[in-house]
């Protein structure tokens, strides 16, 4: 399973308790509290930029609920999500049904939601549809909300959407874009395009894809007509 970036981890937001309300219909008011700032510098990032770029937001939610409950099927779809920014054949199982209980839980429900919410969000950035950019300012909110303290998140977004607008803008010509590794939500490691074989990599080598219920084996990847070598990465 996926460990805590450093950059989470040092925010102190990490298993804090809990100081917002839940109910299932706050899933839905926070994605629609769409900031147009927002929005508008998330749509000058190319698509795989946007795609990574959520992902590093729910990152955020994840650990901050680290140590609160039991729930970890959306570790492991976060997880899988992150492999198939290298090859989408990772991605076996797009979504999985969640728990019916629990929905009005603060804990539980925002897990519930942010599963959710991830699937249509990246699936957006995916598709370059025309809300890409509109869902994922949406989750800026979704996940802000959660945070006890919204400090180090709003230094860590602004800086990570700025570098990565820098190095990964939208092309008219090339939409998708390069891929962009987990390792550049890091704000300590440089964006150096040569690295990315690398860190690509070292992302895919560290997964335990026997655990995932979302990530295809070794087998199966060959039988979807995979020729490389599963869970590792050459360009």
């Amino acid at each position: 399973m996926l460990s805590i970036p450093k950059h989470i981890e040092n925010s102190g937001i990490v298993g804090a308790p809990i100081s917002y309300e839940w109910k299932t219909s706050h899933q839905v008011v926070l994605m629609d509290k769409v900031p147009k700032n927002m929005e508008k510098v998330i749509h000058g990032l190319s698509c795989k930029a946007t795609f990574s770029l959520v992902l590093g937001i729910g990152e955020w939610l994840l650990w901050r609920l680290k140590g609160l409950s039991k729930y970890l099927q959306v570790y492991y779809y976060v997880e899988a999500l992150w492999a198939s920014t290298v090859d989408e054949r990772y991605l076996k199982e797009e979504e999985l049904p969640t728990p019916k209980d629990r929905k009005d839980d603060p804990i539980y429900g925002a897990l519930y939601g942010l599963e959710s919410e991830l699937f249509n969000v990246t699936t957006n950035a995916l598709l370059n549809h025309p809300e890409r950019a509109k869902t994922a300012a949406g989750l800026v909110t979704f996940v802000r909300y959660t945070l006890p303290n919204t400090e180090a998140f709003d230094v860590w977004l602004q800086e990570t959407i700025r570098r990565l607008a820098d190095k990964f803008p939208y092309d008219r010509d090339n939409p998708e874009g390069v891929i962009v590794p987990r390792s550049f939500m890091n704000p300590d490691v440089d964006l150096d395009e040569n690295s990315i074989p690398r860190l690509l990599d070292e992302q895919l080598s560290l997964i335990q894809y026997e655990q995932n219920p979302f990530l295809a084996s070794p087998a199966e990847l060959k039988v979807s007509g995979f020729s490389g070598e599963p869970y590792r990465y050459s360009p």
